[in-house]
């Protein structure tokens, strides 16, 4: 009978462990915690030793398929009531280090929950982030397009989005080599999102381009946003003795639109401001300064 319950119990753990590893924590996990003590203690009670052996990979079990918060308050418990239980059926000596040790895999097992959360965490920046400028990087683009359409066709919230690329680039790399150049789109980025609200979103999208989404912003004020964003580039002397300008297409969004074709617009507008001389903001409707 132990036997088939500590078969029953593993393969539902195992269930339960699978499903957490998807994301997916379930409720069933802490309503199977109350059976799964009482048969550790009656483990302990029929085979002694044996039975505290099975403790241990209950409690990493527990970090893998309880939030951690419960997995604490799982853990606490079960080193509280199975140690007395082990002092009552094994020596002193035995029984004192059963708690020693299961104090001991219960820490590691946080530190290495802890380590794994934080090494995840890094991997999820890492995958949407643009690791020389920090910014959002082209894959989160779409996405954020698509939010701001849904957002607009729910609430009539205006949107502009703006298409910024560095002036004349290439010759930057050219002339002060590309180590400068990356100085030049790191400083750039802090520039550009220093003077956002916290409620836009700002990427990079390639070598010298970027794509910046602001939410809840008409085209007057969107436009006068642009222009600030040009001045200010301009008058910052991110090169010694050499200016470094951009350029800046501006499109709002429409209802009718889809995210390829709100990016074309604001791709059509970039294309002209540089065409017309560059240093300069173009947008897809004339706008008046609101």
């Amino acid at each position: 009978m132990l036997s088939l319950g500590a078969t029953v119990i593993v393969v539902v753990l195992a269930v339960l462990a699978g499903l957490a590893y998807k994301g997916h924590f379930s409720n069933l996990a802490l309503m199977l915690f109350p059976p799964v003590l009482s048969f550790l203690l009656l483990l302990v009670k029929e085979q002694g030793m044996v039975g505290v052996m099975w403790s241990y990979p209950s409690i990493v079990c527990f970090y893998f398929i309880f939030r951690e918060r419960w997995a604490w308050v799982a853990n606490a418990i079960l080193i509280m009531t199975v140690v007395p239980m082990a002092v009552a059926e094994l020596e002193t000596a035995v029984a004192l280090q059963a708690m020693i040790t299961l104090s001991v895999v219960s820490i590691l097992s946080i530190m290495a929950v802890r380590v794994i959360g934080i090494q995840q965490q890094r991997l999820e920046t890492m995958a949407v982030t643009d690791s020389l400028t920090g910014l959002l990087n082209r894959r989160l683009l779409r996405p954020s397009l698509e939010q701001a359409l849904a957002r607009q066709r729910r609430s009539d919230e205006a949107a502009i989005l703006l298409m910024v690329d560095v002036d004349h680039f290439k010759n930057i790399n050219d002339t002060f080599g590309h180590m400068t150049g990356d100085h030049v789109l790191a400083d750039m980025a802090k520039l550009l999102k220093g003077r956002l609200r916290a409620t836009d979103q700002i990427f990079r999208v390639g070598g010298e381009e970027f794509a910046i989404i602001l939410l809840d912003t008409a085209s007057g004020p969107g436009h006068l946003v642009a222009q600030l964003l040009r001045s200010a580039v301009a008058g910052e002397n991110l090169i010694d003795s050499h200016p470094v300008t951009i350029s800046v297409g501006a499109a709002k969004l429409d209802k009718a639109d889809t995210p390829e074709s709100w990016l074309a617009r604001a791709d059509q507008c970039l294309y002209e401001a540089k065409s017309d001389g560059r240093n300069r903001v173009v947008a897809d409707t004339p706008l008046q300064p609101a």
